[in-house]
């Protein structure tokens, strides 16, 4: 099977991590494919608004991340505490408290649920990190074709 030039640069920016570290920098090609949903009052995703952003698994996403936690966790993740909302400047409209986890709906219909041991966050650059990982995912794809098109001298074969 003859691969195209299109998937072998693909499959270059999944296996080859000095190439991803070459396209960090640029982050705002998330917004170019897809609008970004961030946690409120943050510049922050949750694993399951990364898997929603890139159209696959949370399971996906938390795999991905467990097998390249070294490499992720260098552009910015974060725990959130249980209590990260409480006495914060946004504004929830309810909270609900369970003996594992705290809820909480905010005004634009964000729903948001912090387990006792807190809630995974990934920095923009993370994100984007992901998606250059990801294998299974037409939005990933398109990330990266589109970072390609804006940057035609990134990626020769």
């Amino acid at each position: 099977m003859r691969l195209t030039k299109k998937k072998m640069e693909q499959e270059n920016i999944i296996s080859d991590r000095s190439i991803r570290d070459k396209c960090i920098g640029r982050y705002e090609v998330l917004e170019k494919v897809k609008k970004l949903l961030l946690l409120p009052g943050t510049d922050l995703m949750s694993i399951d608004q990364v898997a929603d952003f890139y159209e696959v698994s949370s399971q996906g996403i938390k795999n991905l991340y467990s097998q390249n936690k070294e490499e992720i966790d260098g552009d910015g993740t974060k725990m959130l505490p249980r209590d990260f909302y409480n006495g914060s400047n946004e504004k929830s409209i309810s909270v609900d408290i369970k003996q594992t986890s705290v809820t909480y709906t905010f005004e634009d219909g964000q729903i948001v649920t912090i387990n006792n041991r807190g809630l995974k966050a990934f920095s923009k650059r993370a994100v984007l990190r992901i998606g250059m990982m990801l294998q299974q995912s037409w939005v990933a794809t398109n990330l990266c074709c589109g970072w390609r098109s804006e940057n035609r001298n990134f990626v020769s074969i």
